[in-house]
């Protein structure tokens, strides 16, 4: 059998995914179960050890597929880049929640009152997704806890498709930083 990669296919010694039956080796295969990132942001390590390097990071409301959990970790795999490593379990939800608003800014807060002076406790980056329960004033309940500034959410379908206008936005920022800091 050849080799597959390892960050893009769900398989180790001692397990796979059920997906790669015949393809690869391995004692046990199991079919996983779904879940979603809970968290802001989620870093997907290579191995089950907050030290580990990180292959990737996974946003709010990104689903994953869960073959194992243990010690505090989960081995996953990414549904959006099928990227393949371990989060900490406490990033995740088993209840998977349908979108229904991403973040649409470069970065917003989630803060635990629809108050814009309680210290936020979480923070959300563009492409976020947040399942969205309610509404007070401008602010949306996420069905995972916590507010968000509605202006800085979108409808999923209505995000920005043209990467040169993101890039740009990314770019505005940087030049507001270097701005800002030489009048400091």
């Amino acid at each position: 059998m050849s080799a597959l990669d390892r960050r893009l296919n769900a398989y180790r010694p001692d397990l796979a995914a059920e997906s790669l039956k015949g393809l690869v080796e391995a004692p046990h295969f199991v079919k996983g179960t779904p879940a979603q990132i809970a968290v802001g942001l989620a870093d997907l390590k290579q191995r089950p050890d907050a030290a580990a390097r990180i292959d990737s990071q996974l946003l709010a409301g990104e689903k994953v597929t869960v073959y194992e959990e243990k010690d505090g970790w989960a081995w996953v795999q990414s549904a959006d880049d099928n990227y393949v490593g371990y989060v900490e379990t406490a990033a995740l939800r088993q209840q998977v929640l349908d979108p229904t608003h991403c973040v649409g800014v470069l970065r917003t807060f989630v803060f635990p009152q629809p108050d814009l002076k309680d210290p936020p406790i979480d923070v959300l980056s563009m492409g976020a997704q947040v399942c969205i329960t309610a509404r007070e004033g401008n602010y949306l309940s996420r069905a995972d806890g916590g507010w968000v500034y509605a202006p800085h959410l979108a409808a999923p379908d209505q995000t920005e498709r043209d990467f040169v206008a993101t890039a740009l936005t990314f770019m505005r920022l940087l030049a507001w930083g270097i701005v800002a800091s030489r009048a400091g």
